[in-house]
């Protein structure tokens, strides 16, 4: 069987800014803290792409365009969970809100692959992490 990784975006955006995708999929994203679930197969070369603020004049996932405004904070990497699972699963918290259709254009069953947080006072990862093990 072949293992999958997915990863977690912790995204810190300072102003309010629109996104527009190649797609022509406009986005209102406001001032504040964001998770973004993806997935990276085996390798996870996408991530480092992040890591490393790689920028290309050509961009292919919404998180390039969002990452263009604002800084990444911090990268989890989690083997064996699906990506759109993972995703689902955050849906669900009450501490985070979708953003309608960001980076779910491939996953038709998820509100979204990104989400708001509310509520910065508590550690959302461990948060995030105890959710997903249990």
């Amino acid at each position: 069987m072949r293992e999958i990784y997915s990863y977690l975006l912790l995204v810190r955006c300072d102003k309010n800014f629109v996104v527009e995708t190649r797609g022509k999929r406009i986005f209102n994203i406001s001032a504040g803290s964001y998770i973004y679930v993806g997935s990276c197969g085996i390798n996870c070369s996408r991530v480092l792409r992040y890591i490393y603020s790689m920028r290309w004049d050509k961009k292919f996932w919404h998180i390039d365009y969002l990452l263009d405004k604002c800084s990444l904070e911090r990268v989890l990497v989690i083997p064996n969970i699906n990506e759109k699972d993972l995703a689902r699963e955050l849906s669900t918290e009450e501490f985070l809100e979708p953003v309608p259709r960001f980076g779910s254009s491939d996953d038709p069953s998820s509100r979204s692959h990104l989400f708001k947080i509310r509520n910065l006072d508590t550690d959302i990862i461990d948060k995030i992490l105890e959710r997903i093990i249990s």
